[in-house]
């Protein structure tokens, strides 16, 4: 496994994904639906800042381009991340999740679709790229028995 490192000015940390989907899950039992509201603003901040810091690299694999994109959400561990549409003038884009490490292996959650996180961090890469506001949906989910994950970004109306 390739050793990775981190720029000396960034902390990181790296929590498994059983970890991760349990402190979803706990979040959903203590505030409820009220959870998902809570994840997707911090996945924003989340996205906005990684995309931030990423665009100020010269080496950055984040640009406007949805493979360079898919390719540092891969890589990063959040699933095979696969842009389906992309309508850069149009403010919209749909991503797709294969193994989406927020909810592998839980089934019907009671909120519907919990990839919140990734709903914000979608929405949050996408703002700065764009430079305007977006929101992003989830259509489909592992959790509600999709096959994959899929993610709608776009402009609000």
């Amino acid at each position: 496994m390739p050793e990775k490192t981190f720029e000396k000015e960034q902390d990181s940390v790296i929590i498994s994904g059983t970890i991760l989907r349990t402190l979803q899950i706990e979040t959903e039992n203590l505030l409820g639906a009220a959870a998902c509201v809570v994840w997707y603003i911090l996945g924003k901040v989340a996205g906005k800042n990684i995309a931030k810091t990423e665009m100020k690299k010269p080496d950055s694999k984040l640009k406007p381009v949805p493979s360079s994109l898919d390719e540092l959400l891969t890589e990063s561990g959040w699933g095979t991340v696969i842009t389906t549409n992309y309508e850069p003038n149009r403010f919209e884009v749909i991503v797709k999740i294969e193994k989406c490490i927020l909810c592998r292996g839980i089934q019907f959650t009671r909120y519907g679709p919990m990839c919140h996180l990734m709903r914000g961090y979608l929405a949050g890469i996408y703002e700065a790229l764009f430079k305007t506001s977006v929101d992003c949906t989830e259509t489909k989910c592992l959790a509600k028995g999709d096959t994959y994950c899929e993610f709608h970004v776009r402009k609000p109306s």
